[in-house]
């Protein structure tokens, strides 16, 4: 039986916090035998740091991780201001994932951020059904925010397509046969964008997506009415955003800057502290 990736992309920082989320998906995982962890991994990553995230995955009799440094097959150049400003060595992570469908040799693959909380069976997402669909993922705010949302539709994405990065079922196969990771690359290389991995994904994607339900991708500042909206405006999604979603998330991701390990104000920063 082929184990199921599940994929993290760090620096040296972020070891900690994807050993934490690590240890909380398997304390969820109803059968840990079946994943394989693959860590992206930033050069400053030091062989002690290795060597915890080894330890911490392969509790449980998870499968020996692999560990992959896209730096050294990969130049990476793209934008992160207008001009000829680029993104530094240190925070060149991001768009590890944007390369997974080359670095890996699977069929499909599970993303996931380090900024987030396990709650729940994420080996359920492998259940999904993908389809043709390049990616999986749970629509992004942009779409909710009409102000932002004008930059998306200049894109020319269906709306509600356009989903956030940070929990990704990702469909390497067909990422792969339609070389849409060389169209990530280029993209990333040609323009600025403001939300950098995320819009290239989206944009390289275009509106080739399909949606998990909302409980695997839950944000602390979600609300009953945005669950209202999703249903209403999104065409097939009435049985993914449920109100339950936000009451029962099997993945909370503390996006933006409020981070539970520095804001314990922050909602549902109780349950990452219970699990770091």
């Amino acid at each position: 039986m082929n184990a199921k990736k599940i994929c993290f992309s760090m620096n040296r920082p972020y070891v900690e916090y994807v050993c934490i989320c690590v240890r909380s998906l398997l304390q969820h995982t109803a059968n840990p035998e079946k994943i394989q962890f693959a860590f992206l991994l930033n050069p400053d990553v030091t062989e002690k740091e290795i060597q915890l995230l080894r330890e911490t995955a392969i509790t449980r009799g998870v499968c020996e991780p692999c560990f992959l440094y896209p730096e050294k097959e990969y130049e990476f150049r793209f934008h992160l201001n207008e001009g000829d400003n680029f993104l530094s060595v240190s925070n060149q992570t991001p768009f590890y994932r944007m390369l997974l469908p080359d670095l890996l040799e699977d069929d499909e693959c599970l993303y996931l951020d380090a900024d987030i909380a396990v709650c729940g069976d994420v080996m359920d997402i492998f259940k999904s059904d993908i389809q043709d669909a390049y990616i999986m993922g749970v629509t992004d705010r942009l779409c909710l925010d009409k102000r932002q949302y004008g930059f998306v539709t200049d894109h020319s994405l269906p709306f509600g397509s356009y989903v956030n990065s940070g929990v990704l079922l990702m469909n390497l196969k067909r990422l792969r046969k339609d070389n849409i990771t060389s169209r990530m690359k280029e993209l990333g290389k040609s323009k600025f964008f403001p939300y950098l991995d995320q819009d290239i994904i989206n944009y390289s994607c275009g509106g080739n997506v399909r949606f998990l339900n909302k409980r695997f991708n839950v944000f602390p500042d979600d609300t009953v009415s945005d669950m209202k909206f999703l249903r209403e405006h999104i065409v097939g999604t009435d049985d993914i955003f449920h109100d339950e979603a936000l009451s029962h998330p099997a993945i909370i991701h503390y996006i933006g800057p409020r981070k539970p390990w520095k804001d314990h104000a922050v909602k549902y920063a109780e349950i990452w502290l219970s699990q770091a």
